[in-house]
């Protein structure tokens, strides 16, 4: 018995184990411990019992600046919301002004002319051009129309023959820009392209608006509102636009 006594663990002992292993987890991971809401509670509270203590004041000062630094993440994130929000409104408006521009017109010259001249400024970009596809030799397009060779729509727009069907494609300007755009095009950096149904018996037609900004189209942004735009556009140009 005396010999078991002997091998017995103080409860003393066992105590300072448990302590050692619970610092060892603290030290190994002290972010659980901040990340705990519960946990950092229980420490806070400690400090009443330990008046002055350096550590105390110390894990204090720690979950201020995490909670400042999470303050400061959220905020960030709450302008960047915000800002996008307004983003997306200030884009909505301005396509729906763009909209009812085009409708106005009831003739093919008041149409071309809100195409070339009203909507530039409304939507931000330098040109607004209409590619059409023409077979043979004519009379050439009036402008902002431009003519294009049969599947020439297809082409400029980088679709291919198995591919996707793309209606809308925002991108960098190419080097044969120019001849959409005319001997503007140069000055192209990015450009939108909106695929035209203009009717069941017409071909496609092209949509198009050319911005100098490199930056101001890219293949990230959504299209769903110059989609929207084309189709109105379309609506507008099919009593005149016959294949």
């Amino acid at each position: 018995m005396a010999g078991e006594e002997g091998k017995a663990v103080r409860p003393e002992a066992a105590a300072d184990a448990d302590v050692e292993a619970l610092r060892e987890a603290v030290l190994a991971a002290p972010e659980a411990v901040l990340a705990d809401e519960a946990m950092v509670q229980a420490l806070l509270r400690a400090h009443e019992g330990v008046a002055g203590s350096r550590q105390v004041v110390d894990l204090r000062g720690a979950l201020v600046d995490r909670l400042e630094n999470r303050l400061g993440r959220l905020e960030e994130t709450h302008r960047s919301v915000v800002a996008a929000a307004y983003d997306n409104l200030a884009v909505t408006e301005s396509i729906h002004r763009a909209a009812l521009a085009v409708l106005e017109p009831d003739d093919l010259d008041g149409v071309l002319h809100v195409l070339s001249r009203v909507l530039p400024p409304i939507l931000g970009v330098d040109l607004v051009r209409v590619g059409v596809e023409r077979e043979g030799a004519g009379d050439p397009p009036q402008p902002p129309l431009t003519a294009l060779g049969v599947g020439g729509v297809a082409r400029y727009m980088g679709a291919d023959e198995d591919g996707p069907f793309r209606p809308v494609v925002l991108r960098a300007t190419g080097p044969d820009c120019a001849r959409l755009y005319g001997p503007e095009g140069v000055q192209m950096g990015s450009e939108a392209l909106v695929r035209l149904e203009i009717s069941g018996d017409a071909a496609p037609g092209l949509l198009a608006f050319g911005a100098r900004d490199a930056a101001r189209f890219t293949p990230d942004q959504a299209g769903d509102l110059l989609e929207f735009l084309g189709a109105v556009v379309a609506r507008a140009l099919r009593p005149w636009i016959q294949s």
